[in-house]
Protein backbone atom coordinates (compact mmCIF):
# COMPACT_ATOMS: atom_id res chain seq x y z
CA UNK A 1 0.00 0.00 0.00
CA UNK A 2 2.86 2.08 0.62
CA UNK A 3 4.26 1.66 -2.64
CA UNK A 4 1.18 2.73 -4.29
CA UNK A 5 0.37 5.56 -2.33
CA UNK A 6 4.08 6.93 -2.79
CA UNK A 7 3.19 6.30 -6.63
CA UNK A 8 -0.21 8.47 -6.30
CA UNK A 9 2.01 10.91 -4.18
CA UNK A 10 4.44 11.46 -7.02
CA UNK A 11 2.09 11.76 -9.91
CA UNK A 12 0.09 14.21 -7.92
CA UNK A 13 3.10 16.34 -7.16
CA UNK A 14 4.21 16.29 -10.89
CA UNK A 15 -0.08 17.77 -11.66
CA UNK A 16 0.38 20.09 -9.48
CA UNK A 17 3.89 21.74 -10.83
CA UNK A 18 2.62 21.77 -14.43
CA UNK A 19 -0.62 23.04 -13.24
CA UNK A 20 1.37 25.96 -11.87
CA UNK A 21 3.07 26.67 -14.79
CA UNK A 22 0.19 26.74 -16.79
CA UNK A 23 -1.45 29.30 -14.23
CA UNK A 24 1.21 31.16 -14.29
CA UNK A 25 1.52 31.53 -17.91
CA UNK A 26 -2.46 32.30 -18.99
CA UNK A 27 -3.65 35.68 -18.11
CA UNK A 28 -4.58 36.13 -14.91
CA UNK A 29 -8.59 36.14 -14.10
CA UNK A 30 -9.52 34.28 -17.12
CA UNK A 31 -11.40 31.05 -17.34
CA UNK A 32 -7.82 29.07 -18.34
CA UNK A 33 -6.17 30.59 -15.13
CA UNK A 34 -9.29 29.21 -12.88
CA UNK A 35 -9.01 25.88 -14.76
CA UNK A 36 -5.16 25.57 -14.17
CA UNK A 37 -6.02 26.46 -10.48
CA UNK A 38 -8.31 24.06 -9.61
CA UNK A 39 -6.29 21.69 -11.09
CA UNK A 40 -3.33 22.66 -9.50
CA UNK A 41 -5.35 22.58 -5.71
CA UNK A 42 -6.58 19.32 -6.31
CA UNK A 43 -2.71 17.86 -7.25
CA UNK A 44 -1.46 20.03 -3.93
CA UNK A 45 -4.68 18.13 -1.89
CA UNK A 46 -3.39 14.93 -3.06
CA UNK A 47 -0.14 15.70 -2.33
CA UNK A 48 -0.96 16.51 1.63
CA UNK A 49 -3.64 13.72 1.48
CA UNK A 50 -0.49 11.09 0.74
CA UNK A 51 1.94 12.33 2.66
CA UNK A 52 -0.13 12.08 6.00
CA UNK A 53 -1.21 9.04 5.14
CA UNK A 54 2.30 7.53 4.47
CA UNK A 55 3.60 9.48 7.29
CA UNK A 56 0.81 7.00 9.59
CA UNK A 57 1.87 3.61 8.10
CA UNK A 58 5.76 4.85 8.34
CA UNK A 59 5.83 7.01 11.30
CA UNK A 60 7.20 9.79 9.83
CA UNK A 61 6.97 12.96 11.85
CA UNK A 62 8.74 15.26 9.11
CA UNK A 63 6.64 13.90 6.33
CA UNK A 64 3.60 14.86 8.14
CA UNK A 65 4.62 18.52 8.75
CA UNK A 66 5.32 19.22 5.51
CA UNK A 67 1.94 17.98 4.44
CA UNK A 68 0.31 20.65 6.87
CA UNK A 69 2.65 23.38 5.40
CA UNK A 70 1.80 22.69 1.94
CA UNK A 71 -1.98 22.16 2.74
CA UNK A 72 -2.25 25.03 4.71
CA UNK A 73 -0.33 27.31 2.16
CA UNK A 74 -2.71 26.27 -0.63
CA UNK A 75 -5.73 25.98 1.08
CA UNK A 76 -4.96 30.23 2.54
CA UNK A 77 -4.45 31.03 -1.53
CA UNK A 78 -7.57 29.52 -2.56
CA UNK A 79 -9.45 31.20 0.17
CA UNK A 80 -8.19 34.39 -1.00
CA UNK A 81 -8.73 33.90 -4.61
CA UNK A 82 -12.67 32.45 -3.58
CA UNK A 83 -13.51 35.29 -0.84
CA UNK A 84 -13.47 38.90 -2.76
CA UNK A 85 -15.38 40.69 -0.22
CA UNK A 86 -12.86 41.09 1.93
CA UNK A 87 -15.41 40.03 4.81
CA UNK A 88 -13.12 37.40 6.87
CA UNK A 89 -15.48 34.07 7.12
CA UNK A 90 -14.89 31.09 9.62
CA UNK A 91 -12.99 29.06 6.60
CA UNK A 92 -10.73 32.14 6.45
CA UNK A 93 -10.10 32.07 9.64
CA UNK A 94 -9.58 28.45 10.48
CA UNK A 95 -7.05 28.09 7.29
CA UNK A 96 -4.96 30.84 9.20
CA UNK A 97 -5.11 28.98 12.77
CA UNK A 98 -4.11 26.16 11.00
CA UNK A 99 -0.81 27.51 9.34
CA UNK A 100 0.05 29.06 12.96
CA UNK A 101 -0.32 25.85 14.53
CA UNK A 102 1.73 23.85 11.60
CA UNK A 103 4.22 26.66 12.84
CA UNK A 104 4.16 25.82 16.23
CA UNK A 105 4.72 21.74 15.64
CA UNK A 106 7.12 22.48 13.00
CA UNK A 107 9.17 24.50 15.70
CA UNK A 108 8.64 21.88 17.91
CA UNK A 109 9.39 19.17 15.61
CA UNK A 110 12.69 21.41 14.96
CA UNK A 111 14.37 21.60 18.19
CA UNK A 112 13.91 17.08 18.47
CA UNK A 113 15.30 17.33 15.11
CA UNK A 114 19.16 17.24 14.04
CA UNK A 115 20.85 17.91 10.82
CA UNK A 116 19.04 18.88 7.73
CA UNK A 117 15.86 18.44 9.06
CA UNK A 118 16.33 20.28 11.87
CA UNK A 119 17.20 23.51 9.50
CA UNK A 120 14.30 22.82 7.15
CA UNK A 121 11.77 22.85 9.55
CA UNK A 122 12.97 26.23 11.18
CA UNK A 123 12.87 27.81 7.80
CA UNK A 124 9.26 26.94 7.15
CA UNK A 125 8.59 27.43 10.43
CA UNK A 126 9.39 30.94 10.31
CA UNK A 127 7.70 31.07 6.66
CA UNK A 128 4.17 29.51 7.95
CA UNK A 129 4.24 31.78 11.46
CA UNK A 130 4.62 35.01 9.47
CA UNK A 131 2.47 34.66 6.67
CA UNK A 132 -0.26 33.16 9.06
CA UNK A 133 0.07 36.28 11.37
CA UNK A 134 0.11 38.61 8.29
CA UNK A 135 -3.12 36.78 7.32
CA UNK A 136 -4.75 36.86 10.88
CA UNK A 137 -4.22 40.80 10.90
CA UNK A 138 -5.57 41.36 7.50
CA UNK A 139 -8.60 39.27 7.99
CA UNK A 140 -9.29 41.26 11.35
CA UNK A 141 -9.32 44.60 9.46
CA UNK A 142 -10.84 42.93 5.89
CA UNK A 143 -7.78 44.18 4.56
CA UNK A 144 -7.83 41.25 1.56
CA UNK A 145 -9.61 42.73 -1.42
CA UNK A 146 -8.96 44.29 -4.64
CA UNK A 147 -5.05 44.22 -5.15
CA UNK A 148 -4.70 43.31 -1.74
CA UNK A 149 -6.44 40.40 -2.03
CA UNK A 150 -4.50 39.22 -5.39
CA UNK A 151 -1.42 39.92 -3.89
CA UNK A 152 -2.14 37.40 -0.91
CA UNK A 153 -3.04 34.77 -3.37
CA UNK A 154 -0.57 35.01 -5.77
CA UNK A 155 1.75 34.76 -2.32
CA UNK A 156 0.43 31.70 -0.54
CA UNK A 157 0.10 29.71 -4.46
CA UNK A 158 3.58 30.75 -5.24
CA UNK A 159 4.20 29.55 -1.97
CA UNK A 160 2.61 26.09 -2.62
CA UNK A 161 4.73 25.68 -5.72
CA UNK A 162 7.94 26.12 -3.97
CA UNK A 163 6.95 23.46 -1.50
CA UNK A 164 6.31 21.33 -4.68
CA UNK A 165 9.36 22.50 -6.15
CA UNK A 166 11.56 21.62 -3.08
CA UNK A 167 10.05 18.18 -3.32
CA UNK A 168 11.25 17.29 -6.37
CA UNK A 169 14.40 18.58 -6.14
CA UNK A 170 14.93 16.41 -2.99
CA UNK A 171 13.90 13.43 -4.62
CA UNK A 172 16.49 13.66 -7.69
CA UNK A 173 19.19 15.92 -6.61
CA UNK A 174 21.82 13.79 -4.77
CA UNK A 175 25.10 14.31 -3.55
CA UNK A 176 24.53 17.99 -2.56
CA UNK A 177 26.29 19.26 0.89
CA UNK A 178 24.89 20.74 2.87
CA UNK A 179 21.98 18.72 2.52
CA UNK A 180 19.15 20.89 3.69
CA UNK A 181 20.60 23.49 0.76
CA UNK A 182 18.77 21.43 -1.69
CA UNK A 183 15.99 21.81 0.65
CA UNK A 184 16.14 26.00 0.68
CA UNK A 185 17.28 26.28 -2.70
CA UNK A 186 13.71 26.49 -4.44
CA UNK A 187 12.70 29.06 -1.98
CA UNK A 188 15.49 31.48 -2.46
CA UNK A 189 15.09 31.23 -6.25
CA UNK A 190 11.14 31.96 -6.20
CA UNK A 191 10.80 34.02 -3.41
CA UNK A 192 12.34 37.18 -5.98
CA UNK A 193 9.26 36.18 -8.28
CA UNK A 194 7.13 36.54 -5.88
CA UNK A 195 8.40 39.63 -4.39
CA UNK A 196 8.69 41.12 -8.12
CA UNK A 197 5.20 40.76 -8.45
CA UNK A 198 3.86 42.15 -5.26
CA UNK A 199 5.88 45.16 -5.85
CA UNK A 200 4.47 45.39 -9.54
CA UNK A 201 1.01 44.58 -8.38
CA UNK A 202 1.06 47.36 -6.07
CA UNK A 203 2.02 49.62 -7.85
CA UNK A 204 -0.65 48.77 -10.65
CA UNK A 205 -3.01 50.06 -8.07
Amino acid sequence: MYTTLLAFHIAAGSIALLSALGALYVAKGKTAHRRWGIAYVCGMALISLTAWTMSAIKPNSFLFAIGCFSAYLVASGYARAKNRSGQASAFDWTISGFGLTTSLVMLGLGWMSTGTNHVVLFVFAGIAGALSIIEMLGLRKNKFKGTERIVRHMTHMMGGTIATVTAVAVVNIRGVQPGWLVWIAPSILIAPIIIYWTIRLRRSK
